[in-house]
């Protein structure tokens, strides 16, 4: 009796300690202040280069910066463009801080993702790949900590990709961030340090980073130009460099002196596929700035940048100005009135442009008649344009009322052409680009247009420039005399 009592006592005490003790270890992780887990989360990259590229100083810092900013005034241009990427330079602040506020100044508060690239600067450091960082999650500078974007997760699965920590214990990286955190609020940074690419690695990761790149993000190339020559050749070498960078020429860039030339090969090859517009802010060596002019190293700031392009409603609402046009001036030999409230409301609509209204017919040329330089608000421009193709050019008959359900609406949009510059001849086929540059020829009076589309009939650009001659009523290989003007344009093209 005494054991059967002494038996249920302990098998009671059991069921006892049973109940009381956790049911496994996360409940106790579950009753764990929060705070503790942010903590353990949050990497910090301490700041590397504070107090000797740039002061150590929170509010001396921001002052430096502010000063660098309130010299540069920002272009007349930013209002039509949306930039997407910057070539910048990473010296010490007293050396290239102030053309590096030439970039940033240009930047508006709307960016949500920055990929910044860097080619190895760390001897220490030797790999071949890129190295993005998993070790930590922030970047520090004495203005506060920058977060890495999620967007690393998506190239950790190509073998392209590695990581290297101590490939990030340098400048390249860390002396653009204070810059970002001066003129955006809110964003994260994707950062990548490329080393010993080859041509193809190149292009993968362009195509890579274009996958991933949003219309609220932005490209950042931290990269200084020559180094260590005299003054006036160092200015020689950077000028054909810069000249390259902005031609566009990815072939010659490859022979110019840069210290990240995986970077800007990368960003040019994004450039390319995009169709970027490139412009040089400004220029100058550490000559410039100190009195040593035996040894100097060269800074540029230049943008990447594209027109704001029309969206969906203004380009449905041009389409259907020109048919409307068309429509009334065949069937009631007068133009369509439009909507000039609704008009009212798209402010570039507005904007005087020049237009080229093309009509097709079974998929063949009835009729295109335009205007290279802008004359006219945009909406009067198409207008005028799309009446004149169907009714003026004299190649054709003019378009009839049983006609109209066949006919098809292409309208181009026209930049503003630029005079193409070279020294001989043979430069001119390096600067066009097919199916993206529209091309003017003038020599005198004559002069003649192609608009970029017909590149798809004319690939071979000796045969285009020939063909352009021809049509201006010039010898056949015009385009090699001295004399000739050649413009290039790019337009944005959209169809019913």
């Amino acid at each position: 009796m005494f054991h059967l009592k002494y038996l249920l006592f302990l098998i009671l005490l059991l069921l006892f300690l049973f109940l009381l003790w956790p049911k496994n270890i996360s409940d106790k992780k579950i009753s764990m202040p929060k705070n503790i887990f942010k903590k353990m989360e949050e990497k910090i990259k301490p700041a590397t280069v504070a107090g000797q590229f740039y002061p150590a100083s929170k509010i001396e810092l921001e002052n430096t910066i502010n000063s660098f900013l309130n010299n540069v005034q920002k272009e007349v241009l930013n209002e039509k463009i949306e930039i997407k990427a910057l070539i910048s330079p990473h010296a010490g602040y007293a050396f290239s801080g102030q053309v590096a506020a030439f970039g940033y100044k240009q930047l508006e508060n709307n960016f949500d993702n920055i990929f910044i690239l860097a080619d190895n600067h760390n001897s220490e450091s030797l790999y071949s790949g890129i190295s993005i960082p998993t070790d930590f999650t922030h970047f520090q500078t004495p203005i506060g900590n920058i977060k890495i974007s999620n967007t690393i997760r998506s190239f950790l699965k190509n073998n392209l990709f590695k990581n290297i920590p101590s490939a990030y214990n340098s400048h390249i990286i860390e002396v653009q961030l204070p810059f970002l955190q001066k003129i955006l609020t809110h964003f994260k940074i994707t950062p990548m340090i490329l080393s010993g690419l080859n041509e193809n690695q190149q292009t993968k990761l362009a195509e890579l980073i274009s996958q991933q790149l949003n219309s609220n993000d932005l490209i950042i190339v931290s990269s200084d130009l020559s180094h260590f020559h005299p003054y006036d050749k160092a200015v020689m070498l950077d000028k054909t460099c810069i000249k390259a960078i902005t031609n566009g020429d990815v072939e010659e860039i490859k022979n110019c002196e840069v210290c990240g030339p995986n970077s800007i090969l990368t960003l040019m090859k994004i450039a390319k596929q995009k169709k970027w517009k490139i412009k040089l802010l400004n220029y100058k060596n550490s000559g410039d700035i100190i009195e040593e002019k035996n040894s100097v190293v060269g800074y540029s700031s230049i943008i990447f940048y594209q027109e704001k392009e029309l969206n969906k409603n203004e380009q449905k609402i041009l389409l259907n100005l020109a048919r409307k046009n068309i429509e009334s001036r065949v069937k009631k030999n007068k133009p369509f009135e439009p909507d000039l409230n609704l008009i009212s409301q798209y402010p570039k609509l507005l904007e005087k442009k020049g237009t080229f209204v093309t009509l097709s017919k079974n998929k063949t040329l009835r009729g295109c008649i335009g205007n290279i330089l802008p004359q006219e608000e945009l909406y009067l421009s198409v207008q005028n344009s799309a009446i004149n193709a169907a009714m003026n050019d004299l190649r054709f008959l003019p378009v009839e009322e049983n006609e109209l359900n066949e006919i098809n609406i292409e309208i181009s949009v026209l930049e503003i052409p630029q005079l193409i510059e070279v020294n001989y001849w043979q430069e001119y086929l390096k600067q066009l680009t097919p199916l993206q540059d529209g091309i003017i020829i003038k020599l005198g009076s004559k002069q003649a247009t192609y608009l970029p589309q017909v590149w798809e009939q004319i690939p071979e650009k000796e045969n285009f420039l020939n063909s352009l001659c021809q049509k201006a009523g010039l010898d056949y290989e015009c385009w090699k005399n001295p004399k000739i003007e050649i413009y290039k344009y790019q337009i944005q093209s959209f169809k019913e």
